[in-house]
């Protein structure tokens, strides 16, 4: 190989390493941007998950209390007249 055959392959091998930096590069920004938006859906599906299980925390409570409460009204009218008003 003739040193100018040489530095036209040394130029060509520059050219697509630098094609290859510039792809890479990009990857990487697509990688960040893909990761962001993963981070962005998973707040919102911890801040969901949170909801729901506030509100069958909730709905638990209001059950318990209810029973309570019916419990307390069938104590008091044992052997009484319903009033139509229980839960």
């Amino acid at each position: 190989m003739t040193k100018k055959e040489m530095t036209e392959r040394a130029l060509e091998l520059e050219e697509q390493a630098l094609g290859w930096q510039a792809e890479r590069e990009q990857i990487i920004a697509q990688a960040n941007t893909l990761q962001k938006e993963h981070n962005r859906r998973l707040m919102y599906l911890r801040l969901m998950e949170k909801f729901a299980n506030d509100i069958d925390r909730a709905m638990g409570q209001l059950r318990s209390d209810i029973t309570e409460v019916n419990a307390s009204f069938e104590d008091t009218d044992e052997g009484g007249e319903q009033t139509g008003e229980e839960l």
